[in-house]
Order: C-alpha cells, then sequence, then structure tokens
C-alpha cells in the first residue's frame, strides 16, 4: 500500500473518534475498508472524507457496516456514464403538514429508487423540524445521500447515520419556520 493510501486510511478512521473494528482488502487497483459497529456519524464527516479523496461509500445501517473503496495513489480512475436511477414513488403512509409533503415525498422516493433495497420502516417525528427515520434499512450508496442533499439543500438541515440504533436520521426543516 503506498504512504499516501496509509494516510488517507488512517485519516479517515481517526474521523469516527473512537476505537474501531475494520477490515481492508486491495485489489490492483482498488482498496476497500469496511468498518463494523461504527458510532454514530454525521454527513459533514462523510464529506470530509470525499474532500480528502474521492471515494465509493456505503452506509449499511441494518448490519452496522460502513465501508468506502478507493483508486490506489497512482491508478487513474475509469470513467464510466453514471445511470439516472428510474423514479420511483415510495410506498409508505407518511403524515406532515400538507405544504411540507412534497419535501419528504421527494426524500424518500430519492432513497427508493435504488433498485436492491427491499424492506425497511419510516416513521417522522414533528418538532421544530421533521425527523425523518429510515429504520433497518440496508446498504445504501452514498450517491444517493448526495442526491437528496443536493436536491433538497435548501430544506434538509442534516443527516446523521446511527449505526448503533439501526437508523438514519434527516433533519427537514417544516416550512412554517423558513
Amino acid at each position: 500500500m503506498h504512504s499516501k493510501d496509509q494516510t488517507f486510511l488512517t485519516k479517515t478512521l481517526e474521523l469516527f473518534d473512537t476505537e474501531l473494528v475494520y477490515k481492508t482488502s486491495e485489489t490492483s487497483h482498488r482498496i476497500k475498508c469496511v468498518i463494523s459497529d461504527p458510532p454514530k456519524i454525521s454527513l459533514e464527516k462523510l464529506k470530509q472524507m470525499q474532500m480528502m479523496k474521492p471515494c465509493k461509500m456505503a452506509i449499511n445501517v441494518r448490519d452496522r457496516e460502513f465501508s468506502f473503496d478507493f483508486y490506489k495513489e497512482g491508478i487513474t480512475p475509469s470513467r464510466k456514464r453514471a445511470r439516472e436511477p428510474e423514479s420511483v414513488k415510495h410506498p409508505f403512509d407518511v403524515e406532515v403538514h400538507p405544504d411540507d409533503q412534497k419535501v419528504v415525498d421527494t426524500a424518500l422516493n430519492a432513497v427508493c429508487s435504488h433498485p436492491n433495497l427491499c424492506r425497511f420502516k419510516v416513521s417522522v417525528k414533528k418538532g421544530d423540524e421533521y425527523n425523518l427515520e429510515l429504520h433497518m434499512i440496508e446498504s445504501i450508496p452514498y450517491s444517493i445521500i448526495e442526491r437528496v442533499m443536493s436536491s433538497l439543500s435548501t430544506f434538509m438541515t442534516d443527516i446523521v447515520f446511527d449505526f448503533p440504533n439501526q437508523r438514519i436520521n434527516m433533519f427537514i426543516k417544516r416550512n412554517d419556520s423558513l
């Protein structure tokens, strides 16, 4: 492993601020790291990882695993055109204020557009903002989280990946607070 790759791996693991159980594997072009039982982590820390070095991440709160893989130092990434995900309407009955329904639906539709997701549970806690909780959701790529944040950046305040409690919390501003 190149020293720059080792430095990136070390700095990434330090972002979690705790002792971690992880394993790494290498191919001729990529390095993959799987962290078992990670602590609660915010979207900001994942963004910091992406700024240090672009990598492919998968968040699996159901199995309590976080994985990321990246190209080794000196390897030129292959450029493939990203496919647009199929537009899907979520099957959940989520009751929020009618002015906020479109924002919540957009977030859930983006998550449900991932083709390999099985069943998961959704609940909404109402307060100063909505806390949209996705319970027991399996591996979801970071690219979907990025798409939710970019399309709803005005409304989303934060996303927290709560591995110990097996849920993803999406915090959405209420329309009456905008």
